[in-house]
């Protein structure tokens, strides 16, 4: 019968669950999807079931009421007349025009959020419409799919002639017969080993039977094999051959050694001879005597050969030197040139005519930047003037507009009312502020209920109790600051105790550690003098010749890490020379610096560069993204600071995503950063 194999079996189920997982979750998204459109129709009902809004003319009603009511109090509110009967009818009226135009205005912004709620829900309601036909397509895609996948199932088992179910049942018939298909072959492979087995058998007995016949042993016939025979006839012969391969391998060995014997004795003769000649010829030049035994000729060649090391280093100096005199000597042509370009007076020292030149630079640009600044100021205060005059006009006529409204001839009428309106708000103030404390002094009670339960008590008995409350409030605090005292004073005697338990080992360690560190310097004095004091006197001269962008970028550096570095310097050990890191006088190169500082090394030597460029050509401004993502808040600050510096000589951007970095210019900066929001 020919059923389909397992691997396609899986596949198609396995296909077919993945559809109907599918096909499950969009049922559910439908439905969810009907829920969700069942809802925002009821809130649409809900919406459209509001009360309508007040109409324009209601509304201009009730501030024509308002306008007359006031009309009718207004001059008493400025006080032209006086007070009448009817000014407290008059005042309930405005209060209930006030009111009735207060509620319209609030209906008619709830009308309005309505209306525009009402347009949302519509607006969800188509959106869900079309999420609803979306989700149907996409169903009827999934259910197409689910068929096609039962007409492949259905395809798989049509040649066996059997209709089963897609399930796991299946698969287990599959692997069932699949087993049997195995066992059958298995039981196939086992018949054929057999027969070759067989045929191994006979022909090793053939074998058998020859080897016998070699060794002169009986032929076995149809009898069962022995190999015992064998084996013990083959071992009689193989410890026969071997002991006469040992003897003949021992024989050929003596004959080597004799050979090679003879020939070393001959070449360590030769050798022998050799060194003794090369002993008289070199000895009397490196005054080593003739009769001198191994052991001093050793050390006196030791010694020369430290004498070579340090001729070796010498040279390396002397050519080092002749390096920063050269780098010197092109220095000074470049400055010479350059003062010659400029029509300035040639200088014997190099480094301070650019230093000079530098100073005339800086001044030139600064006052450069002083009639830029005066420039923008001049145009700021007349674009003031401007605004101003405009502010004086504005103000002008709301002057105009409100001698009109308060009835008054000039301004000098104005002023005593305005003075009345103050203290009147002054007052109203004051009263508020006493009710507030009043209202955190009542320990929850009403402004009734504490008048109540004051009545009848006078001032002077009031002002006398709050003195004796003031007085003790006094004394705790002074209580408290005495035992805070006594406590740190406490503290301090036990820190001063315990600081002299540990005093007569610490300063036995003491005198050993200093002993040490003599006999180590007495040591060190007297090997490494020499080398120490060359070492000095190049690195003078090095400091005295620095290139001025390696300068300004060791400032830089020691500012940007907080004064953990000391600055950069030029490592004249490496070969060819490169820039490194200086600390406790010692050089590190970038590679050994950690991720941040050597980013911030980088950065010293980027705005060393640009501040020179600056001074030979018109600078472009300085745009940086994400440049402190490595820096700590520290380094952060004094990264902007530097950048300050650069500010005074082109225009300084920094693009960053993070808000911290933007607060610490801020407090760094203050009003000279300018922090812009994308």
């Amino acid at each position: 019968m020919p059923l389909p194999s397992l691997g396609a079996a899986e596949a198609t189920l396995r296909d077919l669950r993945l559809v109907d997982d599918a096909l499950g979750r969009l049922h559910e998204a439908f439905s969810a999807l009907e829920e969700q459109a069942g809802q925002a129709e009821a809130r649409l009902a809900l919406l459209k079931s509001g009360r309508p809004a007040p109409t324009d003319a209601a509304i201009s009603a009730a501030r024509r009421d308002r306008d007359i009511a006031w009309s009718a109090l207004r001059p008493l509110a400025l006080g032209e007349r006086g007070r009448r009967d009817g000014d407290v009818e008059s005042v309930v009226n405005l209060d209930r025009a006030l009111v009735a135009a207060d509620q319209l205005a609030d209906e008619r912004q709830v009308e309005t959020q309505r209306l525009a709620e009402l347009a949302q829900a519509e607006r969800d309601l188509a959106d869900l419409a079309v999420r609803q036909d979306a989700a149907r397509k996409r169903l009827a895609e999934a259910t197409a799919q689910h068929g096609a996948v039962l007409r492949d199932w259905s395809g798989l088992w049509a040649l066996s002639g059997l209709q089963l179910s897609a399930d796991d049942r299946a698969l287990a018939l599959l692997r069932e017969v699949e087993s049997i298909r195995q066992a059958r072959d298995q039981l196939r492979q086992e018949a054929a080993q057999a027969a070759a087995q067989r045929d191994s058998i006979a022909f090793e007995r053939a074998e058998t039977d020859r080897l016998r016949a070699q060794l002169d042993l009986p032929a076995l016939g149809e009898a069962p094999l022995r190999m015992a025979d064998l084996r013990d006839a083959i071992a009689v012969a193989e410890a026969r051959f071997l002991k006469a391969r040992d003897h003949e391998r021992d024989l050929r060995q003596l004959d080597e050694g004799q050979v090679d014997l003879a020939a070393r004795e001959q070449a360590a003769a030769a050798v022998l001879a050799g060194l003794v000649a090369e002993a008289d010829e070199v000895f009397p030049r490196l005054a080593i005597r003739a009769e001198a035994s191994a052991g001093e000729a050793r050390a006196a060649i030791d010694l020369w050969r430290d004498a070579l090391q340090l001729c070796v280093k010498l040279e390396m100096a002397e050519r080092r030197i002749a390096g920063i005199e050269r780098d010197r000597d092109q220095f000074a042509s470049r400055v010479a040139a350059l003062l010659e370009e400029l029509g300035a007076a040639a200088e014997d020292d190099p480094f301070a005519a650019a230093r000079q030149l530098r100073g005339r630079l800086d001044r030139s640009r600064q006052l450069r930047s002083r009639a830029d600044a005066v420039d923008e100021a001049v145009e700021a205060r007349r674009r003031a003037l401007a605004v101003a005059a405009e502010a004086l006009e504005a103000a002008e006529a709301a002057m105009a507009e409100l001698l009109a409204a308060a009835g008054c001839a000039d301004e000098a009428m104005l002023a005593p009312l305005l003075d009345r309106l103050d203290q009147a708000e002054i007052r109203a103030g004051r009263i508020a502020e006493a009710r507030e404390r009043l209202a955190g002094l009542g320990d929850g009670r009403s402004e009734d209920e504490i008048r109540a339960a004051i009545d009848g008590r006078d001032d002077a008995g009031l002002a006398m109790a709050a003195a004796e409350t003031e007085a003790a409030h006094a004394e705790a605090r002074i209580a408290r600051d005495a035992a805070i005292e006594s406590d740190t004073q406490a503290r301090s005697a036990l820190a001063a105790l315990d600081g002299r338990e540990g005093a007569a080992a610490a300063a036995q360690d003491e005198q050993d550690a200093v002993a040490e560190i003599a006999e180590a310097v007495e040591r060190f004095s007297r090997d490494h003098v020499a080398a120490r004091l060359l070492s000095a006197a190049i690195e003078r001269y090095r400091a005295e010749h620095q290139n001025p962008i390696v300068e300004r970028a060791s400032t830089a550096f020691q500012m940007l890490t907080d004064g953990q570095w000391s600055g950069i310097g030029i490592d004249y050990d490496e070969d060819p020379p490169r820039l490194a890191a200086m600390r406790d006088g010692g050089h590190f190169s970038p590679e050994t610096l950690s991720e941040g500082t050597r980013d911030q090394l980088f950065l010293a030597l980027r705005i060393a560069a640009i501040e020179e460029h600056a001074r030979r050509a018109s600078p472009l401004p300085f745009i940086a993204d994400d440049l402190f993502i490595t820096f700590d808040e520290k380094r952060t600050a004094a990264g902007f600071r530097l950048l300050a510096e650069l500010g005074a000589v082109t225009q300084v951007i920094v693009f960053s995503h993070h808000l911290h970095v933007a607060e610490q210019a801020v407090a760094v900066l203050g009003k000279q950063a300018a922090v812009i929001e994308l």
